[in-house]
């Protein structure tokens, strides 16, 4: 598939189809606000990637409008949150 991708956009093109990546907006350190500076600039770097932000959109949203290329990018609240602490199985039985 790469190959085929490769002929119809060319080597240095953008492929064909949309490239959309969700990212949890919450998680790692100084999150939200590092993960969507991070997505910002690879956003610059690549246009023709979309981003879809996990997580508390009130926190989100405000940090969306600041950017210079991720205004318009999509979210999806959750209030639901896998603590640093918990172990999988926490996480899974919690839903």
């Amino acid at each position: 598939m790469t190959a085929q991708v490769q002929d119809q956009a060319g080597p240095s093109g953008p492929p064909p189809f949309p490239i959309i990546v969700s990212v949890d907006a919450m998680g790692g350190d100084n999150a939200p606000d590092s993960i969507i500076d991070g997505a910002d600039t690879a956003k610059a770097q690549a246009p023709h990637i979309e981003f879809k932000f996990v997580g508390d959109e009130s926190r989100i949203r405000p940090l969306l409008a600041k950017t210079l290329h991720l205004q318009r990018a999509g979210t999806l609240h959750t209030d639901v949150a896998v603590a640093a602490e918990d172990t999988a199985s926490q996480a899974v039985r919690r839903g």
